[in-house]
């Protein structure tokens, strides 16, 4: 089921709310200071999904002309397989209008990388032991936008 959200930019008064996140979806989070560096980077672009008036997902992605790469994607656990990440993923397509997006997963996150595949992501190769905590390889993804702009 999709959920209806509202989609924003991230304020400098979210962030305590995103280092929240960090830490209920990450086994590495990033702490405030470091989501202060994503959002001051004028690469980076961080959006975030509302929910009841709640933060309940965001995505910061490194945006260069032409491509982005995702950096971090999380969903409150409350508020997962309601059609949010699939939303703020669509931020690169859709508004940024990027013709190629890259990403890295956990190779045994499944859930993600069933989202990713069905967003078009076709896996390029695997990095041997690229996580820690636990020790995990790393699947790099990409999608590029077709002939008809889509992606």
């Amino acid at each position: 089921m999709t959920r209806k959200v509202e989609l924003r930019r991230v304020t400098p008064d979210d962030l305590p709310a995103l280092a929240e996140l960090e830490r209920a979806c990450f086994t590495a989070p990033w702490d405030e200071d470091a989501l202060r560096l994503s959002y001051e980077s004028p690469v980076e672009e961080l959006t975030c999904a509302i929910c009841g008036g709640d933060v309940c997902g965001y995505l910061c992605a490194a945006v260069i002309p032409d491509e982005a790469e995702v950096l971090r994607i999380a969903v409150s656990p409350r508020y997962r397989r309601m059609g949010i990440a699939r939303q703020l993923l669509r931020v690169l397509t859709d508004d940024l209008r990027v013709n190629t997006v890259f990403l890295e997963v956990r190779f045994g996150n499944t859930p993600a990388r069933a989202l990713y595949a069905g967003e078009g992501f076709q896996e390029l190769r695997v990095r041997k032991n690229y996580y820690d905590n636990p020790v995990e390889d790393g699947v790099i993804m990409s999608r590029t936008r077709d002939a008809k702009g889509g992606l």
